[in-house]
């Protein structure tokens, strides 16, 4: 459950990250957020800013941000 008490959003599927509590290669989880170890970025890009110039997290990278991209549209 996120903070709002509903469920979990759906989280950017560009979004990647190395750290504890994070398993390589499954998509990233609404629930990573909260992993203090864990480092975010996105696919392709070598640091913690997206696309956007914004900074990037599973908290933020959710739908509504102008780069975000759903696992579940075909590409």
């Amino acid at each position: 459950m996120n903070a709002a008490g509903t469920q979990p959003l759906e989280v950017c599927d560009r979004l990647r990250s190395k750290g504890a509590g994070v398993v390589y290669g499954e998509p990233i989880r609404w629930e990573n957020g909260y992993y203090p170890n864990a480092v975010f970025c996105v696919s392709g890009r070598p640091d913690t800013v997206g696309p956007d110039d914004h900074y990037v997290h599973p908290h933020v990278c959710v739908a509504g941000r102008q780069c975000f991209c759903s696992a579940r549209v075909k590409r």
